[in-house]
């Protein structure tokens, strides 16, 4: 079966390049002026420092025990392997000890973060609902 319409004048092009939209909520383009989101984090955050502080320390704690698996694997295999070799389990058994007690205190580290991080996350959020939306406007004249 063979295609039988026929394009007529009145047809439209294949691909109208589209208008651009007008209102700047449509282009996520709106007016604000400079470091005005920054000074707003910086404002919503004001009140919870001591918890965005607690999570980033937990955080940088979480990451120094993932990182210390490599070492202690770095150390196995430099001295832990010798002495297992001449008959000495010690080292060998202190790393496998040490990694998972890094893994395991790195998966503590990771929920007490999630906690704190999504506790401030839910306040600001909080905040940010009773300032209202016309706190938030920063176009002249609104």
């Amino acid at each position: 079966m063979t295609d039988t319409t026929v394009a007529t004048k009145s047809d439209p092009p294949a691909s109208l390049p589209e208008a651009p939209p007008t209102d700047p909520f449509d282009r996520d383009d709106l007016p604000a002026p400079e470091g005005a989101t920054g000074g707003l984090l910086r404002s919503l955050l004001a009140t919870h420092r001591l918890r965005v502080t607690a999570a980033a320390l937990v955080l940088l704690l979480k990451e120094a025990a993932v990182q210390a698996g490599p070492l202690l694997v770095a150390y196995a295999i430099d001295r832990g392997v010798p002495a297992f070799r001449a008959g000495d389990h010690g080292p060998v058994v202190a790393v496998a000890l040490g990694y998972l007690l890094c893994a395991a205190l790195s998966g503590l580290l990771q929920y007490a973060f999630v906690r704190v991080a999504a506790r401030v996350n839910q306040d600001v959020l909080g905040s940010t609902r009773l300032r209202g939306p016309s706190s938030f406007r920063h176009a002249p004249g609104s």
